[in-house]
């Protein structure tokens, strides 16, 4: 993916989900995941350095919180989501496109989540379910106006190893 010259840019290669929701792990297992539906709509936003993962946290509400806030900051769609089966690895794997968020401004995220949107939008963040969160490694920069890609492992964003 190329990323636009304007900004410097912090490139988080080999991105996969560190933990997943209990709640989506309910999702998968009662076939309502719906993650390669292109007509479902999953979400990307960033936290701070203050949100810790909790697998019981459930919806948008429960981390709204540790969302980073910037004026030039905003939700990313995941799109290009894919589904497939790796016999020889023995699990299931979920894929999506690369997501950019660009030109931040002074906020240093220190994750991601995906969370699948219901609604149509987000301002329902209770009816919103989490679906997986991915942990940033420290970030040296400072300044303003970084774009931040995050470019999935190939092997996906999510590999289902156990049921």
């Amino acid at each position: 993916m190329t990323l636009p010259a304007s900004s410097p840019a912090l490139d988080f290669s080999f991105a996969m989900a560190s933990d997943v929701y209990a709640n989506a792990k309910y999702l998968a297992a009662t076939d309502s995941l719906e993650w390669g539906d292109g007509a479902k709509t999953f979400r990307a936003l960033l936290v701070d350095d203050t949100y810790t993962f909790n697998h019981v946290q459930t919806t948008v509400a429960d981390v709204l919180g540790y969302e980073v806030s910037d004026p030039s900051y905003s939700r990313q769609d995941v799109v290009g989501r894919t589904v497939s089966l790796d016999l020889p690895g023995n699990r299931a794997l979920l894929d999506a496109t690369d997501v950019v968020f660009t030109d931040l401004g002074v906020v240093i995220p220190s994750g991601l989540i995906i969370y699948k949107q219901f609604g149509g939008d987000d301002t329902t963040p209770g009816d919103d379910l989490l679906i997986c969160f991915i942990d940033f490694p420290p970030t040296p920069a400072s300044g303003s106006g970084f774009t931040y890609l995050i470019e999935f492992d190939p092997d996906g964003v999510i590999a289902l190893t156990t049921c």
